[in-house]
């Protein structure tokens, strides 16, 4: 039931703004869409692997589901309006339905894009219980593990065509020295902040350092079983100094194997 609904909803929002989209915004949205069953797709691989769903009813797997599929619904208005925070504009787009309008559905859009730490400084997940915070938290690293594991995949596989959509080279400083506090954030295991991001080196670590933020096996055992990772710091060393490109290679390798 609310997957279904999920889709309709989604389709409804993307064909929305599609109609009112300039040329520059249909290529996001068409890629946005295309994400989103790629994003379910990882989301049911981890829902079928990971202990903690193994005594979901049926229809809360189907909740988790919908939830995961509509996690970039705000992405279709930024296709419109760029620079919008599209996570909480999706919540916000949520609020409107009763059965989405649930803390640990809007949570877990709202903030799958943030650093985590957005939503445990959030005054409405802050105000629920500490059950009601766990529920919270089942489904937003769900969508948050499915999310980064599809866009590491869509790397591997089409890291060519991807490339200018994720580093962005064009935008930034050619720098391949990365600047301290980002070099630092990535040797420590730690997630890289936007607003940090100084020039290509950067971009290029806070992108990889996104396997610093997933929490279950079942993405670290995805990620290694294709050795994805190691393709990808091969393929991204050139936005990287050459001194360290196997120093940053290494520390992803081994932190994704000794989580497998």
């Amino acid at each position: 039931m609310y997957l279904e609904k999920a889709k309709r909803i989604l389709d409804k929002e993307y064909q929305i703004q599609r109609a009112k989209a300039d040329k520059k915004g249909l290529i996001l949205i068409e890629e946005k869409i295309v994400h989103s069953y790629q994003v379910l797709g990882a989301g049911n691989m981890i829902l079928k692997n990971e202990k903690i769903y193994e005594k979901c009813s049926n229809e809360e797997i189907d909740l988790l589901k919908a939830t995961v599929l509509l996690h970039d619904l705000g992405r279709f208005q930024e296709g419109v309006t760029p620079n919008i925070d599209h996570g909480v504009h999706g919540a916000n787009l949520l609020k409107n339905d009763d059965d989405f309008r649930q803390n640990k559905v809007y949570l877990a859009v709202k903030h799958h894009g943030h650093l985590i730490e957005a939503l445990y400084d959030d005054e409405e997940y802050k105000a629920l219980s500490e059950d009601e915070k766990s529920e919270v938290r089942k489904y937003i690293f769900l969508v948050r593990d499915a999310d980064k594991i599809a866009n590491f995949y869509l790397l591997f596989r089409s890291f060519q065509k991807m490339d200018n959509l994720f580093f962005h080279p064009d935008r930034f400083d050619g720098t391949l020295k990365a600047t301290k506090g980002v070099h630092e954030a990535f040797m420590a295991h730690k997630s890289i902040n936007k607003k940090d991001v100084k020039n290509v080196a950067d971009q290029t670590l806070m992108v990889m350092a996104c396997v610093y933020d997933l929490n279950y096996k079942a993405s670290f055992e995805f990620l290694d079983k294709l050795n994805v990772m190691k393709i990808l710091m091969d393929n991204c060393s050139k936005y990287l100094e050459e001194s360290l490109q196997n120093v940053y290679k290494k520390e992803i390798i081994d932190y994704i194997k000794e989580r497998v």
